[in-house]
């Protein structure tokens, strides 16, 4: 305490015009401050507020009761009154009402009160809030790519014909897509009490999103509406998995200028006579379309096996990735001439990317390229035998891994689940590779290595990130023997790589002369 003392006296001595200039403002400042506030009165503290449901169905039960917490000590309620809009009243703290005809009632709640104070008036106050009644509910589901403005329309076109619209809507990709999940989770009593669910996206783990709660809801008397703007038929194909899980009454895919039927149309009007009616693209699913089955869509009855098994399409997909990535890589060394750092690191730099994302899984291999690369400078130097080597370092490495998935859920990257966890173990046990480059062609040799990997990395990702091939490897698995032959012709290429044309332009240029 002393210290502080002498180091206060200390500020004084040396600084006395700052420090009594700061005391007198601060003392003004809390001058002023005491004559702003104002005593807040017992009436102002009370709000009564109505706590209910935002929007009920025509002929349910609705509950409505007077939240009454902010009652200021001392003081007590005398009457409730109730206004509904609907013409009924009621006097009770607790309401529960029925409404038989749809639209937008404004409930008024006058609560009459004693503040407790001697020769105090009773004193009266209004909350008033607004209820949707509607006839049907729908539920759309879709992604941030589609226009806030348009989805915000579909909402108020849908409550202009008495139909709620619920909307879930977030980013869904393989990184995201549990809290694409947990917002699902939250809705579930939506998508239960809705006879029509509606899907809006290309993303094909956004078609097969609702598979993960096949066993929660029950989907047999539900119509599943799929809008999208890629190739129906494909889409079809992919979806009669879908349609074999969660087994609704039917399945319809259509474009978006299809979509406002869906509000606009009566309940008792079949909604796929109005399309055929007014000629729009649509494709049905239900017991009548099931194909039967043929040996030349047996690939895609395996990919239908699977989904019915429930296998997620994010883990279908990343099998089928395979073959599609490989090809990418040798393209780009064999006919265009970039370099890797082997034929597998590109491919593990690309599932990086697919499971952390591009802006994370670089900087988590740059970070561990350069941790592994000083580190084996140092260890190295040690008489140590050479598996011990990497087993150190590898064990190194591990920790570091911890601090990244600190820093990963410090700045809000995204969620670590095991998926991530597993594809930076791979990362890591593989990146001394970088440090190995190194010691056989230099540091700058190596930078261009990894760079140019990188470059391949992530061009292999772009291509396999692209939803319309998605959909083609999903609903037509046989495809992939195409990459096979590509692999085989490339596979005999003997000419100049295209970055090699580049290179030798002098020379070919004296050669031509």
């Amino acid at each position: 305490m002393k210290y502080i003392f002498f180091l206060f006296f200390l500020i004084q001595i040396l600084f006395p015009t700052y420090v009594q200039s700061n005391i007198v403002q601060l003392a003004k400042a809390q001058q002023e401050e005491t004559v702003q506030i104002d005593p807040v009165s017992a009436e102002d503290v009370f709000m009564p507020q109505i706590r209910s449901e935002e929007s009920v169905e025509i002929g349910k039960n609705i509950i409505f009761w007077a939240d009454i917490a902010s009652l200021p000590e001392g003081a007590s309620i005398e009457a409730y009154r109730w206004d509904f809009g609907n013409g009924q009243f009621s006097d009770k703290e607790e309401v529960v009402q029925i409404y038989r005809e749809p639209g937008r009632y404004n409930v008024k709640l006058s609560v009459d009160w004693q503040p407790g104070e001697e020769d105090a008036e009773t004193q009266v106050k209004e909350f008033i809030k607004e209820v949707f009644v509607f006839e049907r509910s729908l539920v759309l589901i879709t992604d941030l790519q589609q226009s806030t403005e348009r989805i915000n329309s579909l909402k108020t076109r849908a409550e202009d014909q008495d139909v709620y619209l619920d909307v879930i809507r977030s980013d869904v990709n393989l990184r995201l897509k549990s809290q694409f999940l947990d917002l699902i989770e939250q809705q579930l009593g939506s998508l239960q009490n809705s006879d029509t669910i509606i899907i809006w996206s290309d993303q094909v783990e956004l078609l097969s999103i609702l598979n993960s709660f096949g066993n929660r809801i029950d989907f047999q008397q539900k119509q599943l509406v799929v809008i999208a703007d890629g190739n129906i038929g494909l889409l079809s194909n992919i979806l009669s998995g879908v349609y074999a899980i969660l087994e609704p009454r039917r399945i319809i895919i259509t474009r978006r200028e299809a979509i406002d039927e869906f509000f606009t149309t009566e309940e008792e009007v079949d909604e796929v006579l109005v399309l055929q009616e007014r000629g729009y693209d649509f494709e049905l699913l239900d017991q009548s379309t099931r194909e039967e089955f043929d040996l030349f869509s047996l690939p895609s009855y395996g990919i239908a096996y699977l989904q019915e098994n429930s296998i997620e399409d994010s883990v279908i997909l990343a099998v089928l990735f395979l073959p599609v990535v490989v090809t990418m890589v040798t393209f780009l060394r064999l006919v265009i001439g970039l370099s890797s750092l082997g034929s597998r690191m590109p491919l593990i730099f690309t599932y990086t990317f697919l499971v952390l994302g591009v802006k994370v899984g670089v900087l988590a291999i740059l970070i561990l390229a350069a941790i592994s690369y000083l580190f084996r400078r140092r260890l190295f130097r040690s008489h140590l035998l050479y598996t011990a080597k990497v087993g150190i370092l590898t064990s190194f490495l591990g920790v570091v891994l911890l601090f990244l998935i600190g820093g990963v859920t410090y700045f809000s990257m995204g969620t670590v689940d095991f998926a991530h966890v597993l594809m930076l173990i791979l990362l890591a046990s593989m990146i001394d590779r970088v440090a190995g480059v190194e010691g056989d062609r230099g540091i700058w040799s190596t930078v261009r290595v990894l760079s140019e990997t990188l470059v391949i990395s992530v061009c292999s990702y772009g291509i396999i990130s692209w939803d319309s091939l998605q959909v083609l490897l999903l609903s037509h698995p046989e495809i992939l023997i195409l990459f096979i032959v590509a692999n085989v012709f490339m596979g005999r290429f003997t000419g100049l790589r295209l970055m090699e044309y580049f290179r030798f332009r002098e020379i070919l240029r004296y050669t031509e002369e």
